[in-house]
């Protein structure tokens, strides 16, 4: 749920050699990172849509050119699990005025919950990440993507040595795999992890999802359409992924666990305190081991569920490019009337002044 905008990379300490990591790319056909300056003071009434490119996303699926300025409406970048059951607060990312102003919802269940508690304009519409290209990509026979479970900026990791000891498991078993790289968050390079600890093993580190990066959705899907296995220490939005674009997906290894006070850097759990209890008990209770039980094995048998990846994300709801440009067109009429009644509020303001001077 990280609300804060990613800066710069930190140092690669410890990545592999050039060639290697080009080849790599060369074979994915990765889209470039394209960091953009974003208004992320507007994230209370988009629910940090702005993330990822998901408007971008949307309007070069239906076809339309939208300031993203003009996007009025929340649209989650992260998925829910159904066995958490979050407040609908806590799904719209703490905005204070979610009841007020149009949501996009992945899942039934998640709207459902939305309109139970007060919502009064919920649309299904899938994960943002549907909407990005379709360009048919060749799987690498035999590979190998490494997704750590990520954090955000800021946070800390006190243990390295848990960090090493998930990249010794990883390179153990990379024999196994013609093709084995590791994919870091934004926010996990920001805060100096993984590199050290692959970088012993030279395995090859590919940056992965920015919140800034407006192709952030189309790199994710290309990993996932060109990698045949994905693994990770955890659940987070690629399992999600992973599943629904056909990976063999496992979940295996060494987990490190954040702190109550790490968590409360954001500012969704900060305004969310019942809600981070909700996670922290289902950490404790190991509530994600017990509903992916199929997925915990080793990446060299990792199991493919399209459909459950599928219902994930909501696939069943992708709307049409022509139902899409009409959402779009929804989702800035709040800001055009905004911007509006403030035009108005200006020009009486001043002709006030006027007939006083």
């Amino acid at each position: 749920m990280n609300t804060n905008p990613s800066g710069p990379s930190a140092e690669n300490a410890g990545s592999p050699p050039p060639s290697e990591y080009d080849s790599i790319l060369s074979d994915l056909n990765l889209p470039e990172v394209q960091r953009v300056e974003r208004n992320y003071g507007q994230g209370e009434r988009t629910g940090w849509a702005y993330h990822y490119g998901a408007i971008e996303t949307a309007c070069s699926y239906a076809g339309v050119r939208m300031s993203c300025d003009a996007f009025d409406a929340i649209w989650a970048h992260g998925c829910f699990p159904p066995w958490l059951g979050y407040s609908a607060s806590t799904l719209c990312y703490a905005s204070p005025v979610w009841k007020k102003i149009p949501i996009l919802a992945w899942r039934k269940d998640l709207a459902d919950r939305m309109t139970a508690e007060g919502a009064r304009n919920v649309v299904l519409t899938g994960a943002p990440i549907l909407y990005s290209d379709n360009q048919a990509r060749r799987r690498i026979p035999r590979s190998l993507l490494v997704m750590p479970t990520h954090t955000l900026q800021g946070q800390e990791i006190s243990d390295r040595a848990v960090l090493q000891q998930y990249a010794d498991e990883i390179a153990a078993i990379a024999h196994h795999f013609s093709t084995v790289a590791v994919c870091v968050n934004a926010g996990c390079r920001m805060n100096g992890l993984w590199h050290r600890e692959f970088g012993v093993h030279s395995i090859p580190i590919i940056d992965g999802a920015d919140p800034s990066d407006r192709n952030a959705l189309a790199r994710m899907k290309s990993f996932f359409s060109g990698f045949e296995s994905v693994t990770t220490n955890g659940w987070g939005s690629h399992v999600a992924y992973a599943l629904a674009f056909g990976c063999r997906v496992s979940i295996f290894g060494q987990t490190h666990s954040m702190p109550r006070q790490q968590y409360l850097k954001d500012r969704t759990w900060q305004l969310a305190p019942g809600d981070l209890d909700i996670l922290m008990a289902a950490q404790r209770e190991g509530l994600d081991r017990k509903h992916l039980a199929d997925f915990y094995r080793d990446p060299t048998d990792g199991r493919i569920d399209v459909e459950r990846g599928r219902f994930l994300l909501g696939a069943d709801h992708l709307l049409s490019p022509k139902e899409m440009k009409k959402l779009l067109g929804r989702c800035s009429e709040g800001t055009f009337q905004r911007v509006t009644r403030k035009g108005w509020r200006l020009i009486r303001r001043a002709a006030g002044r006027l007939r006083r001077a």
